[in-house]
């Protein structure tokens, strides 16, 4: 698991599909805190300064295919403006159709404690850049997708996404994970579509369960079931997620990859820095890999 949706997360989901900016109703304006780029890339957590052990990129095995998955590139829901607000996660590690616009932008780090049919730990890290104005035209959002953190720049992957937003709280979404592919990645191409839908639950986003989001898809790739990916049938697959605002600054997702169920937490530790983290478990279901295995990601969004 390598790649993926970082389209999801660059908080910029990493779903499970996101800069993710807040909804109109609820955004207030954040002066992000401008902090030096950590010099250990494999660090947990920048205040505790406890350290990751370095993770090697899971070479390509002859077993079954490991879905392209950028854990971690956790999507938020977004609302194109030029503020930067900051809101939780709506996936994990699917898609959805929110996006980033001109002048957002985002970073994010993944890892997973061990890929499909290993014991082995796989780290991933992406960058994603936002185009257009998907309220008045189009936005369209492109991903860096680096899955070898010893040697960064020699694998990874490109990927572009083309987002508007419609009336009635309704996104819709088309995108490519792994349009252009270098060095060696665990998964080809993906397209897929997805349309995600925002119901407010509350007139206060500061209430508990304000919000609930629904996204689903249709994708090749990754989004087919192992079986097809193994037998090597040309198939789609369907994704989706849901996510319930737990609190102003949290929400709980649920997600189908196309190959297995996802479940997850994001939350943003800091009201005034817009950091994102979401831990999940996946494969739950054992309809794909070999067991559950535990996802961590992080993303930090900021403007251009």
């Amino acid at each position: 698991m390598a790649l993926a949706i970082f389209l999801c997360f660059l908080p910029i989901s990493v779903g499970g599909q996101s800069l993710f900016l807040k909804p109109e109703e609820e955004k207030r304006d954040v002066i992000p805190r401008v902090n030096k780029p950590p010099e250990n890339l494999f660090s947990q957590n920048d205040d505790t300064g406890e350290p990751f052990l370095p993770i090697h990129r899971q070479p390509i095995p002859p077993q079954p295919f490991q879905p392209e998955i950028l854990p971690l590139l956790p999507q938020k829901a977004a609302e194109q403006n030029s503020n930067v607000m900051i809101s939780p996660s709506i996936t994990v590690v699917t898609p959805s159709a929110y996006g980033a616009s001109w002048g957002n932008a985002a970073i994010g780090v993944g890892l997973q404690s061990r890929t499909r049919f290993s014991d082995r730990a796989d780290g991933i890290l992406g960058v994603k850049v936002g185009l257009g104005d998907a309220r008045e035209t189009i936005g369209a959002e492109i991903s860096l997708t680096l899955v070898d953190l010893d040697s960064l720049f020699s694998d990874g992957a490109i990927s572009f996404k083309i987002h508007r937003q419609l009336p009635d709280n309704f996104n819709i979404a088309v995108g490519v994970q792994g349009a252009t592919n270098f060095g060696l990645t665990d998964g080809g191409s993906s397209m897929y579509g997805v349309v995600t839908r925002r119901f407010l639950l509350s007139e206060n986003p500061q209430d508990p369960f304000s919000q609930f989001y629904l996204s689903v898809g249709v994708g090749g790739g990754q989004f087919r079931s192992e079986d097809d990916v193994i037998n090597g049938v040309n198939s789609v697959g369907i994704f989706g997620s849901a996510s319930v605002r737990v609190t102003e600054w949290s929400s709980a997702i649920a997600e189908w990859t196309g190959q297995d169920l996802t479940v997850g937490f994001s939350f943003v530790p800091f009201a005034d820095i817009p950091l994102v983290i979401v831990p999940a478990i996946t494969d739950i279901t054992g309809t794909a890999g070999d067991g559950t295995r535990f996802l961590f990601s992080a993303g930090y969004s900021f403007q251009f």
